[in-house]
């Protein structure tokens, strides 16, 4: 749970300034995160809800260096930064002050050391969270689209004498979730509806009812400790209200927008279908480039978001070729579509040999990905727990512990420190990158972009999201969530799909009931966009900066 937690908080990242919080009054748990206030109280972040009692907070970000914030959360808190930050050494630190500040100075990128100067000690470790006072609710929020999950806060009693609350189940259309929970004092007010659903808290003489209703749904409730929460997770299973729709935009090109089954009922779906040889598809973006899919799809007809990236710096993950251009290798034997003379979508298969002095001191391929190859000049890679070696027009520039600058005509290699060998090279050694695919026409094609897991291939269903690394308890695989996928039918059309509300497995039966032979899922989540004809026609809230897009261009 603590690495879902930590995915999740990556995938949120956006360009804004971040300040860090000292780790004394940050608590971490597989579900939430405690903030201690210096002046007093906590405030509270979960995964799929937010900030406890303040939702307009901006989102937090987590990473080896520790829990950030944006200004809006660091005033909340009373924090401010002592001293700046360097790019080799993120690290700013940050203090209690007496009184909040309203405007926190952004972190800098010059290089100086931080020190601790608070006013007074510093906080070196977080208190007991006070819990004193009568059994009582403090707050209840709500969060998700898909999914809904509901959390009750409660002060002043134990999680076990919560158990009985404990239940699955459905419920149908009209009826009423009703759970007893020993007698609470209410001073909150009435919740308003979420999303269709109704809740109602009040007392009776003997207990404290909980009551939940709304559209046919299933349910799960479950409680948590320190401090103690009841949280509900509700799943619609009623069928989309969408009007089928079903559009020529131009010769060739059909839009069709309907309700598809999907394992808790069914989503509202987007599909593209592109007719072949009407245009040209490619694949755009750059490393360390984040931009909404409607900037990438510039000059363009079609686009749906793309590849894999890492929120912190916006480089590409996987397979990523532009233009003839190979700006990032294969990984994990994953799914990747590749657009030449013939498109084609596979898992992509490639040995990635590290020369050394003539010698081969490493091999990459979907067994042995214990190193990390970077292209794209000025990115910073690697960290304080890798090691990386810098080559510069063929040569070994330094082999240091990261995180380092890769330098033009060159490349980076960020390896784990149990890798002797690699550890071993010295500055001036010949150093050179060969790569053999499976499959030639990934070699030769002009755009190819890594996504996965695989859906379809050969007309048939192909999930198996193991055999390209991808773990089916994460909530990237498993939770109900907006999804992309692309896919090519038998006679070269294309299919550019999204999902309103749909779990990853539930897309290879949708790509399969529009004729798909083969399909992989893209990037999803909040990064899910289709861009047709001057606007994104899938969602209207704000878009999310995505690193690649595919893209048709009409002839």
């Amino acid at each position: 749970m603590k690495y879902l937690l930590w995915f999740f908080l990556s995938s949120i990242v956006v360009a804004q300034d971040f300040f860090q919080v000292p780790s004394g009054l940050v608590k971490l748990t597989p579900d939430v995160i405690e903030i201690r206030i210096p002046k007093g109280g906590t405030l509270t972040f979960i995964p799929g809800v937010g900030w406890g009692s303040h939702p307009e907070f901006s989102q937090p970000i987590i990473n080896q260096e520790g829990f950030f914030v944006q200004s809006d959360v660091a005033s909340f808190l009373g924090l401010a930064i002592n001293q700046p930050v360097s790019v080799e050494n993120p690290k700013p630190v940050i203090t209690p002050t007496e009184v909040a500040p309203t405007d926190p100075t952004p972190l800098s990128t010059e290089a100086t050391t931080p020190e601790i100067t608070p006013k007074e000690q510093p906080l070196a470790t977080p208190q007991p969270l006070s819990d004193s006072g009568p059994p009582r609710i403090t707050d209840i929020r709500f969060g998700g689209r898909g999914s809904i999950r509901i959390v009750v806060d409660i002060a002043g009693i134990s999680s076990s004498s919560l158990q009985s609350a404990v239940t699955q189940g459905q419920l149908s259309e009209g009826g009423l979730l009703e759970l007893l929970l020993p007698r609470l004092e209410l001073s909150l007010e009435p919740p308003e509806p979420y999303n269709g659903i109704d809740i109602e808290v009040f007392n009776t003489d003997a207990d404290t009812q909980l009551r939940i209703s709304g559209p046919q749904l299933s349910y799960r409730v479950f409680i948590l400790e320190n401090p103690t929460r009841l949280v509900i997770d509700l799943v619609p299973l009623v069928f989309a209200d969408i009007v089928p729709e079903t559009r020529e935009l131009r010769p060739g090109v059909l839009y069709k927008h309907y309700a598809a089954p999907s394992s808790a009922g069914s989503s509202g779906v987007h599909v593209l279908e592109i007719a072949p040889n009407l245009g040209e598809f490619r694949v755009v973006g750059n490393h360390g480039q984040g931009l909404p899919l409607s900037h990438l799809a510039s000059g363009s007809f079609a686009a749906i978001n793309a590849g894999y990236f890492d929120t912190q710096n916006f480089v590409a993950i996987g397979f990523l070729k532009v233009d003839y251009g190979l700006l990032s290798y294969p990984s994990r034997n994953r799914a990747s579509i590749a657009f030449g003379n013939t498109p084609i979508i596979d898992r992509v298969m490639a040995s990635i040999d590290v020369r050394i002095n003539n010698k081969v001191y490493y091999t990459q391929n979907a067994e042995n990905t214990s190193i990390i190859i970077h292209t794209q000049a000025g990115a910073i890679v690697g960290s304080e727990t890798k090691g990386v070696i810098i080559v510069g027009n063929g040569q070994v520039l330094e082999n240091k512990i990261g995180p380092r600058t890769v330098p033009p005509n060159g490349f980076a290699l960020v390896y784990e420190p149990d890798l002797r060998d690699l550890a071993l090279v010295n500055p001036g050694s010949q150093a050179a990158i060969e790569v053999q695919f499976q499959n030639p026409i990934f070699a030769s094609s002009r755009y190819a972009v890594e996504g996965g897991p695989l859906l379809v291939q050969n007309g048939q269903a192909a999930f198996q999201p193991e055999q390209e690394q991808f773990d089916r308890t994460t909530r990237i695989l498993d939770q109900y969530t907006q999804q992309a996928a692309i896919g090519l039918k038998a006679d070269g059309t294309v299919l550019m799909v999204t999902a309103d509300n749909m779990v990853a497995s539930d897309m290879v039966n949708l790509l399969l009931s529009l004729g798909a032979y083969s399909a992989m899922r893209l990037d999803s989540g909040s990064s899910t966009s289709l861009y047709v004809d001057g606007k994104i026609i899938n969602k209207t809230t704000p878009e999310r900066k995505v690193v690649t897009a595919i893209i048709f261009v009409p002839y």
